[in-house]
């Protein structure tokens, strides 16, 4: 069984794709997601719907998972 999480690209009223980022409740379904998935050894599928800066959702989520191997 494959866990997916839904993400959402919030940018604040009057700024643009700079300031986005995911929720903390969204943060929070990653976060389960990934552990989740760990624990069953399972595969991970985050998902977003939006515009061009919405890969920043997918991007924190990429980070979350693989950030200390990112960062090397």
């Amino acid at each position: 069984m494959t866990v997916a999480v839904c993400l959402k690209w919030i940018v604040p009223p009057g700024t643009d794709d700079r300031f986005g980022a995911i929720s903390p409740a969204d943060e929070a379904a990653l976060e389960w997601g990934l552990r989740s998935a760990a624990e069953r050894g399972e595969p991970l599928v985050a998902l977003t719907l939006g515009g061009p800066g919405a890969d920043g959702a997918l991007r924190a989520a990429v980070h979350s998972h693989f950030g200390e191997r990112l960062a090397a």
